[in-house]
């Protein structure tokens, strides 16, 4: 039996090729009522297991004072339901947050072994201070014994594991080769005509009002080009979903739907800054940033979503669009290339 915690979409892909690959029997453990419901939904509900989302709302005493009482009754409640399952491996992709998975596979990795894969490098996210963040970790750390640090990965800050994480647990690193998505995108086949595929909304530090304008532009430059029915639409599942009228269109693209799948179907890629574009990228799609379209609140945003971008694009093959017509040229061009390509 194999554990593969998942708590990002940027790691649906990697969840498959795993399953696939290892050819032995799993459970997925998430925290996020979104992945868990595309799970159930991709495999079934009886290989999907929803732990509870802990010490998230600090700002709230209330849900802080619930998830210590609680605390003892899921760390009682989840050792057993894993132990039961007499794990062989555990899996596991994240960096930040995720405590109580934290918890779990620290507990889990006695008598099992532990794979690690990450997105990003966890090199990447640097030591720094923060008062607020400081009194944060000393609760995790005394309620869950887990030594967390106070991390800024592209210019935000947040609790992570370390590398001293990794080594009380044993860490392997993880290098699948991709699986055959064919059978899986069949799934899907009602996104198969999707050309474009525009992803909105997750961004901070940006104002509401110019976001929706700019996007708005930025939808009406896309459809210089391809046919409003060509052109895929998904909100961020982590976010509240972006309602604008214009999109109506368009295809929308319920947001539990994985971008990352959406890749292997559209020929175009365009977001902010998220990790859909690595994907793109590894798949020898077009990728497009629309960060330099859209002022931030924070002058150094744009910057640190474009450095965060390249150092995870070893080929440097993303797009940044200074302006409309800038990314007008850039999409004309790219689909003169395709047809002649094929």
């Amino acid at each position: 039996m194999n554990l593969i915690f998942i708590s990002s979409y940027m790691n649906v892909i990697k969840v498959i090729n795993i399953i696939e690959k290892e050819n032995n029997d799993f459970i997925i453990i998430t925290s996020d009522k979104k992945l868990n419901v595309f799970f159930s939904d991709f495999y079934s509900p009886d290989k999907v297991i929803k732990i509870p989302l802990l010490f998230n709302h600090f700002r709230s005493v209330y849900r802080l004072l619930k998830d210590c009482i609680s605390l003892p009754f899921y760390k009682k409640k989840f050792i057993r339901v894993f132990l039961q399952k007499k794990p062989k491996k555990i899996f596991f992709f994240f960096i930040g947050y995720n405590f109580f998975e934290t918890w779990l596979i620290n507990k889990l990795s006695i008598n099992v072994k532990v794979y690690y894969d990450p997105e990003v490098d966890i090199n990447q996210y640097k030591d720094v201070k923060s008062f607020k963040l400081s009194i944060k970790v000393f609760f995790l750390n005394l309620f869950l014994g887990i030594k967390f640090k106070i991390s800024s990965f592209a210019g935000n800050k947040c609790v992570s594991i370390d590398k001293c994480f990794l080594n009380k647990v044993r860490a392997n690193s993880l290098n699948l080769e991709k699986s055959n998505m064919d059978k899986h995108i069949r799934k899907f086949k009602k996104f198969r005509n999707i050309k474009v595929l525009l992803l909105v909304g997750g961004e901070y530090n940006l104002d509401r009002n110019l976001y929706d304008r700019k996007i708005h532009e930025i939808y009406q430059t896309i459809a210089k080009t391809y046919h409003p029915k060509e052109i895929g639409i998904k909100s961020h599942p982590g976010f509240p979903n972006i309602e604008l009228s214009w999109k109506n269109n368009s295809i929308i693209i319920p947001d539990v739907i994985p971008s990352s799948i959406l890749c292997y179907m559209a020929q175009v890629i365009i977001d902010y800054g998220g990790a859909t574009l690595f994907e793109a990228n590894k798949l020898e799609k077009t990728a497009i940033s629309f960060v330099n379209l859209i002022p931030s609140t924070n002058i150094n945003q744009a910057q640190e979503v474009k450095k965060y971008l390249l150092d995870n694009t070893p080929s440097g093959n993303i797009d940044f669009p200074e302006t409309l017509d800038d990314l007008d040229i850039l999409i004309s061009k790219k689909t003169k290339n395709l047809k002649k390509k094929y």
